[in-house]
């Protein structure tokens, strides 16, 4: 049952994000209230933000502050450091 305040989103985190996340998971299928950011999401989901570089709402860059929609997936991808 979905509710007219709730919505169906899938987030997914690349490389070493997925360690942070509760589960341990790299993709989280999850119902959330409607209007909530994607910023609002990732730190439900205990994943830094420090440690982010893109976010990408259905295949195309966007901020962390973006209102997600019914179906949305988001791609978080990791700083990477190499030397």
């Amino acid at each position: 049952m979905i509710y007219l305040n709730e919505i169906n989103v899938t987030i997914i985190f690349k490389g070493h994000l997925m360690w942070y996340s509760e589960g341990k998971k790299k993709t989280h299928n999850i119902t959330i209230d409607k209007d909530l950011k994607i910023i609002d999401v990732i730190k439900k989901l205990k994943v830094p933000i420090e440690q982010i570089n893109i976010v990408l709402k259905n295949h195309e860059k966007v901020d962390v502050n973006t209102v997600m929609n019914e179906g949305d997936q988001i791609e978080v991808v990791p700083i990477i450091a190499g030397g």
